[in-house]
């Protein structure tokens, strides 16, 4: 792990770090767009249907968490997108009935590419990945049974510091290029009720408000997911966002934050996997 890379999102003027890129924008569709690595635009793919998150996998596949209904009206967790730009094809279906008024902490997924083909997935408030295939078939479930992450339903941030610590939630997963699942959960902080602070809104009134990066901590494990050990743990204060993908190599994440006037910038930080003689583990 080495110590994070600082960048600005939106650089303050003068700075002379923005740069324009000119995209065709649809109106009232989504997209994903397509760049080099030097950021030259190539093209663009509809999206009728808004997913929470995209992922590409390895044999070609566009796979979303698809937070609107399809046409039959019922939310499909994960599916595939079309030539058509609309998501189909869903797999990963909870069995638990679908609450009214929006998906349920146990439909929204977190996904990382699978280096063979397929998916993992994770949901919120339960420490369990699972594989799904090019076909969208469960081939494996990974869960970890600690003291640290009992399973509920309330992954909220606390704004009632009487209420008690916030509970753990998967943030994000990654499988790395020698097959090793790596997890971000995010844990209450030791000092987790100084993130809740008074603010007072138009009218005069007070209400409770908190900073996520203050009220949590970041733990990241990484797994063997053929003996579901874990191999390697740390835990870090600081609030990460998620695992970034990279080609090969070592595995990366960000966290978000902003200035004291309010310019949001991310810390980029790497992660390495050695034993104890300084190699990488084979």
């Amino acid at each position: 792990m080495t110590p994070p890379v600082r960048l600005l999102l939106f650089p303050p003027p003068g700075s002379g770090a923005r740069r324009a890129l000119k995209i065709p924008i649809p109106w009232g569709n989504g997209r994903i767009s397509r760049f080099t690595k030097d950021f030259t635009y190539i093209d663009q793919r509809p999206m009728r249907t808004w997913p929470r998150s995209v992922v590409f996998t390895a044999n070609g596949l566009i796979v979303g968490n698809v937070s609107a209904p399809d046409p039959s009206g019922a939310f499909l967790p994960m599916a595939v997108l079309g030539a058509d730009g609309y998501f189909s094809r869903p797999f990963g279906v909870p069995e638990e009935p679908f609450e009214s008024g929006g998906p349920s902490v146990h439909q929204i997924r977190y996904m990382a590419r699978a280096r063979e083909g397929g998916v993992w997935s994770c949901v919120l408030p339960r420490y369990e990945v699972k594989h799904w295939d090019r076909d969208g078939s469960l081939t494996k479930s990974i869960s970890r049974e600690v003291d640290w992450f009992p399973p509920h339903l309330d992954p909220g941030e606390r704004v009632d510091p009487s209420a008690g610590p916030p509970n753990p939630k998967m943030r994000s997963i990654r499988e790395d290029d020698d097959g090793r699942l790596w997890t971000m959960v995010l844990v209450a902080d030791e000092d987790w009720k100084e993130s809740i602070f008074l603010h007072r809104v138009e009218g005069g009134a007070l209400v409770n408000l908190v900073v996520q990066e203050k009220q949590y901590d970041t733990k990241i494990e990484v797994i063997d997911p053929a003996m579901g050990e874990v191999l390697a743990e740390v835990t870090l204060p600081e609030a990460m966002t998620m695992f970034v993908r990279r080609p090969t190599g070592d595995v990366f994440a960000y966290s978000y934050h902003e200035t004291g006037v309010g310019i949001p910038y991310v810390d980029v930080w790497r992660f390495r996997l050695l034993v104890p003689d300084g190699q990488r583990p084979s």
